[in-house]
């Protein structure tokens, strides 16, 4: 079956990983609207963390470590077995039968070593990488990607360069997901940097403008979990204009930027509404505790008249 594969397919297959937009943890906890202040708020708040929605969007971000991946070859070439491995692998991971992914992973690095195939190998790891940061075994997913940082820094590329930022904004990501906030927004904000001014020196590139996007969306995720609603929002606008001008509005990808641009505007709602409720409170306590008409009181200075 797997001979009969498109070279479409295999195509697609060597140019992608396979993260969630909304990693689970952060989709359960974190994506819900902020409850208006109430008495059951608190309860409310923990029976939506606990609830346990997964939202997963396979088939995100470039990848672009396997241009010899489309190479013609013999079919019984050990080239070709290591290409059969790789293409196993991946549709596991598209299956979400990943303990069979992570097996079938290993035989293919054990093949790539014994070719001495340095991009092969430095491939496999990506997508062990993303493999591990999928399931949520971070630790194993910053030390993969520490080495295929290692591995391309050691072949002439710089930390500007489309690979290099692709593992930061992914780093960025697993601090995020840790609840390493701080680290996380440093990590996105110089990823951002960097692909602003790539974007400044090649003009319009789409796998750059993609993988801004997508960092956009990471960046605004964390955003939300420190509250600041309206910073993600615009984030979140310039995350799906971004990834919608590549991919079409009509994706499961651009449905889940949707849906975190709502929870957003939600939020940001539910401040405004809570400052005005707040505000009319303490205009009626101030109107129950003032002086009755008549009386004398002294002025105050504070706040000052509007000269017209």
């Amino acid at each position: 079956m797997l001979r009969k594969m498109s070279s479409n397919l295999l195509n697609t297959l060597s140019k992608r990983s396979f993260i969630s937009l909304n990693h689970p943890r952060l989709s359960s906890a974190h994506l819900q609207p902020e409850p208006a202040p109430s008495s059951r708020s608190e309860e409310q708040r923990h029976h939506k963390n606990n609830r346990h929605n997964r939202v997963t969007v396979p088939v995100l971000t470039a990848s672009s470590f396997l241009s010899w991946f489309t190479k013609k070859s013999d079919e019984d070439s050990p080239e070709s077995q290591l290409i059969t491995a790789i293409k196993m692998s991946i549709l596991n991971i598209q299956r979400e039968e990943y303990k069979k992914a992570e097996q079938m992973l290993h035989v293919a690095l054990k093949m790539a070593q014994d070719l001495q195939s340095k991009d092969g190998v430095t491939y496999i790891y990506d997508i062990m990488a993303n493999l591990a940061m999928e399931v949520g075994d971070f630790k194993k997913a910053e030390k993969l990607f520490a080495n295929v940082m290692q591995r391309l820094f050691a072949d002439g590329f710089v930390e500007d360069h489309i690979k290099m930022l692709h593992i930061s904004s992914k780093i960025a990501h697993i601090a995020q997901l840790q609840g390493h906030l701080d680290k996380a927004l440093q990590g996105f904000e110089w990823t951002l940097a960097k692909l602003e001014e790539n974007l400044k020196k090649v003009g319009e590139d789409k796998e750059i403008r993609e993988l801004w996007g997508i960092t956009k969306n990471w960046y605004a995720l964390a955003l939300m979990e420190l509250k600041r609603f309206a910073e993600a929002k615009t984030c979140f606008i310039e995350a799906y204009d971004a990834y919608t001008e590549i991919h079409g509005k009509l994706t499961e990808e651009g449905l889940t930027m949707l849906n975190n641009l709502s929870v957003a505007c939600s939020n940001v709602t539910q401040k405004v509404l809570s400052l005005q409720n707040s505000l009319t409170s303490n205009f009626n306590s101030w109107k129950t505790t003032r002086p009755p008409s008549g009386t004398s009181r002294k002025r105050s200075r504070w706040p000052p008249k509007c000269r017209t």
